[in-house]
């Protein structure tokens, strides 16, 4: 049996907690999971979704949004920060790697790699293949919440004592 793609996992997840893909089901887990109705229709349906939107919904029903496996911890629904992507793919830059040469060791569109070194969102199959080209989990590109511990400190809210 061929291995599923990211979006066919997370159908596939999505499909068992939501009586088969209800769509009432669905539109109660879209509210609770902050995401567009419509994207999760899309995701339920095994159609590719914003890396924002597939980040979230993967955390909401508790898989590895690299592998489709139940995660083996929880983790944060807070948004992807693109900027560090950004940031991953400009030291990849400096390194002396070129866009071209990037695009084609990672097999990712060269417009697609310019979009996330720039900032901007990409599409989800995009978005974990620079991942594993960068040697990035998809969790490390989490925007950290305030108040939140993320590992070596938390967080502080403005205006506390340190």
């Amino acid at each position: 049996m061929p291995a599923l793609t990211p979006i066919q996992g997370l159908s596939r997840a999505l499909r068992a907690v939501t009586n088969d893909g209800d769509r009432h089901c669905l539109a109660e887990f879209a509210r609770a999971a902050g995401v567009n109705g419509r994207l999760v229709n899309r995701a339920a349906r095994a159609i590719a979704i914003n890396a924002d939107a597939y980040l979230k919904l993967c955390a909401a029903v508790g898989i590895c949004p690299v592998n489709g496996f139940v995660a083996q911890k929880e983790f944060d629904l807070s948004d992807l920060s693109w900027n560090r992507l950004a940031i991953k793919i400009l030291l990849a830059l400096i390194a002396g790697k070129s866009l071209r040469k990037l695009s084609k060791e990672w097999r990712v569109e060269y417009s697609a790699i310019n979009r996330a070194k720039n900032g901007q969102h990409v599409g989800i199959d995009n978005f974990l293949k620079i991942c594993a080209g960068l040697n990035v989990h998809p969790h490390a590109l989490l925007a950290p919440r305030p108040g939140v511990f993320h590992g070596e400190r938390s967080v502080q809210q403005p205006g506390e004592a340190a």
